[in-house]
């Protein structure tokens, strides 16, 4: 069974946000944007291994666990996901490495979609707003 940690819970306004990304194998950048809240979220991680983008418009409710949570229990725009069935698939098809180095699976909630990410670790996460 999965289990969803929010990650910065209530430091990070719920909101319309658009999500960019540069990635590499060392560092790697996520830029999360509200533009009607004026809210700009950095996210750095020690790289990204895999990305799976799943569109809240186009899957239904009951067909990703991903997606149902964040449809049922949406309370906070980033997760740490343990034992989620994206980090079992990848790590499977790469003869258990990911375990072998701890890599995390982190979840973060969009406008119309959720972004799964595979990454060695979580450097920092940084919020400005304009005020």
């Amino acid at each position: 069974m999965d289990q969803w940690i929010e990650v910065m819970k209530e430091q990070i306004p719920i909101g319309h946000y658009t999500l960019y990304f540069t990635y590499g194998e060392s560092a790697s950048i996520v830029y999360l944007l509200d533009e009607v809240q004026e809210v700009l979220v950095e996210i750095k991680f020690g790289g990204i291994l895999a990305v799976q983008e799943l569109n809240r418009r186009k899957f239904t409710k009951g067909l990703n666990p991903s997606i149902q949570f964040v449809e049922s229990d949406f309370r906070n725009i980033i997760y740490r996901i343990i034992h989620g069935k994206f980090y079992e698939e990848v790590n499977e098809s790469c003869s258990g490495l990911l375990e072998f180095y701890e890599a995390e699976h982190y979840i973060i909630v969009c406008e119309d979609s959720v972004f799964e990410f595979i990454v060695w670790d979580l450097q920092y996460i940084r919020c400005f707003r304009n005020a």
